[in-house]
This record gives C-alpha cells, sequence and structure tokens, in this order.
C-alpha cells in the first residue's frame, strides 16, 4: 500500500471510524511543534495509536511543522503525541523523541521509566550514567587512569538527544545520547572542558 506524506492512505472503514470517535473526544491544545531527527528530510512513521505495533499509514519528514492535539504515556514507557499536520489536516501518534516541542509551557519527552541506569564505552572510559531519583543524575567512570563519581548532574533536550553535564571545580563533563530513529539505535558521546577548553572528545558505544 502506498504511504503518503502528511495524508492517510486508503484506511478501512472501521479503521476510519475508530479514528474519527478519537479525533472528535481530544482536546483542542494545538501546541505548535516540528518533527526532528538525526538527517533532514528523514521520514518519521505517524501511527494511528500510540504504539510501534500500530499500523502507520502516513509520515512526515524531518523539518516537518505539527500541531499537538493530545499526548499520553505509551506501554513502552515514551510520551507519544497526537498531531495534526496544518497543511494536509492529517492526524496521527508521533513517539515523543521525534518531536520538539515549540512551546516551552509544554514539558519534552523524557526516557522511560526511573531510577534508571545506562552503561557507555567511551573508548578508555566505561560510564555509568544513572538517574537514582526524579531529575537527580549521577556520573561514574572507570579507566586505567583511575576513577570518577559525580552527582548533581543536570540534563537538557536538544531536540535530537539528552545531554547530561556534570561539573567537577573547573571541568565539565557532558554526555550526549541522541535518540533512536528509523531502526537507527542512535549514539553517543563524551566531551570535557576545562576552564571552558575541549579537552576530550569521544564517541561512545552504548
Amino acid at each position: 500500500m502506498m504511504k503518503h506524506r502528511q495524508g492517510f492512505g486508503k484506511l478501512g472503514i472501521a479503521a476510519a471510524g475508530a479514528l474519527l470517535s478519537l479525533c472528535i473526544g481530544l482536546p483542542a491544545l494545538a501546541t505548535p511543534a516540528k518533527i526532528v531527527g538525526a538527517e533532514p528530510g528523514s521520514r518519521v512513521n505517524v501511527r494511528e495509536s500510540p504504539s510501534t505495533n500500530a499500523s502507520s499509514p502516513h509520515f512526515g519528514l524531518v523539518g516537518d511543522r505539527v500541531e499537538i492535539l493530545d499526548q499520553t504515556t505509551g506501554r513502552d514507557g515514551y510520551t507519544w503525541y497526537y498531531v495534526e499536520f496544518p497543511v494536509s489536516g492529517a492526524r496521527g501518534w508521533v513517539r515523543g523523541d521525534f518531536i520538539q516541542v515549540l512551546d516551552s509551557s509544554v514539558r519534552p519527552p523524557k526516557p522511560p521509566g526511573s531510577a534508571w541506569s545506562h552503561v557507555y564505552q567511551c573508548e578508555a572510559y566505561q560510564i555509568t550514567l544513572r538517574e537514582y531519583a526524579p531529575k537527580a543524575f549521577s556520573y561514574s567512570s572507570t579507566s586505567a587512569r583511575g576513577n570518577l563519581n559525580l552527582k548533581n548532574g543536570t540534563r537538557r533536550n536538544t531536540g535530537y538527544s539528552w545531554v547530561y553535564s556534570f561539573r567537577n571545580g573547573d571541568t565539565v563533563y557532558e554526555l550526549e545520547d541522541s535518540w533512536p530513529q528509523n531502526g537507527y539505535p542512535g549514539s553517543a558521546s563524551l566531551s570535557v572542558r576545562r576552564n571552558g577548553t575541549l579537552v576530550l572528545d569521544e564517541a561512545c558505544e552504548k
């Protein structure tokens, strides 16, 4: 079945009816946003329900502007946004890591779950990143040069990645983890700045 950008394909009558019922019950939040991804112009699936198992009768492209009509937390732990394409009027669900909210009053999606941890191998450094409490992050690095344990880190959303920053005196450690998309797991990198000067920049396996 051919898929159309910003437009529905040929849906069955039952599916179309169910979608129409869903749309009628949604509040008109109309929050401005855009589709984001690592490669400009790449396709992002727009689904009939907030799940990667749901069919995607159409798609948007990275950079497309959309309006957020509703949001929910899916069973996968991600935030999902119900969006409308203003030109075509097409609607559907897009996972939160492909959406950049342009209204600062709306909270961006956060990684699924809480009290999580993840290990990154950044050349000679093995780093464990943890959210040990809501919005409380720790950084533990081990290498032949010694160990480093930091807490009280911050996190910011770039629109396509999470950046975790930790300060230790005059040195700032930043671990950037880009969001997965289109079957690609995303990438990660470690940068270290001392007095504002970049002293280390390493790609990481995750």
